[in-house]
């Protein structure tokens, strides 16, 4: 599709700004007029741009707007069954897993035990053999277990769906968190300068602002409006 012929000249003119502001040299006060001079042409082409594209804009963001606001209303009821869904898929994920540590754990509590015993009874047999120093060796030898079976979650594996382990985390301690990373106990990557807070105070304390860490200076910034 080709493009308005609105938009082909407001794009020719346009595009001839960039050679024109770079051979300007700014060098006293007639070129400083004529600097001057082109950016209110630069404003005023901008305003003409904006009366062409900005009704197209709007219109393209209320209809997107509508859109997605209309898409949220009809998955809110399929977000909540999914919520509901996985929540109890979890839960029941998590208790599985926790039988199976804690069979696991029995496993190899009854696997010590067993190893124990044979040990003893192997003392035994040296002792009434009349290998006393061999028996009191093998009674001061640590156990050394099999590895018990691998026990498994019973949680079965379905098409489409998976799991994945997820940490989460909250800071409850903010004084001790930075306090760690000025001790070099944690990285300094885990906190953030909080820049909002910062342009706010350099902003109003301007060449006042003394923050340990941050570098302030002034910028002269230069503003246009159109021709008129």
């Amino acid at each position: 599709m080709s493009a308005a012929p609105i938009v082909v000249e407001l794009e020719s003119k346009a595009l001839a700004w960039p050679d024109q502001a770079r051979a300007l040299k700014v060098v006293d006060t007639a070129t400083y007029t004529e600097a001057g001079e082109m950016l209110r042409g630069i404003k005023a082409l901008r305003n003409e741009i904006a009366e062409s594209c900005d009704p197209v804009i709007s219109a393209a963001h209320k209809a997107h707007k509508v859109a997605v606001e209309q898409k949220k209303t009809l998955e809110a009821p399929l977000v909540t069954a999914e919520t509901v869904l996985k929540g109890a898929m979890g839960r029941y994920v998590e208790s599985e897993q926790r039988k199976a540590r804690e069979e696991a754990a029995r496993l190899a509590a009854e696997q010590r035990r067993i190893d124990e015993e044979r040990r003893l009874a192997e003392a035994v047999d040296l002792e009434a053999a009349g290998e006393m120093e061999a028996a009191a060796k093998l009674i001061e030898e640590p156990v050394v277990s099999l590895p018990p079976p691998v026990v498994r979650s019973a949680v079965p594996k379905l098409a489409g769906v998976s799991t994945r382990d997820v940490w989460r985390f909250e800071v409850t301690d903010l004084a001790a968190l930075v306090k760690a990373v000025a001790e070099g106990r944690a990285s300094i990557g885990l906190l953030a300068a909080n820049e909002t807070a910062i342009g706010g105070m350099v902003r109003s304390l301007k060449g006042a602002a003394a923050i340990p860490g941050v570098r302030v200076w002034e910028e002269t910034g230069i503003a246009a409006s159109g021709r008129g």
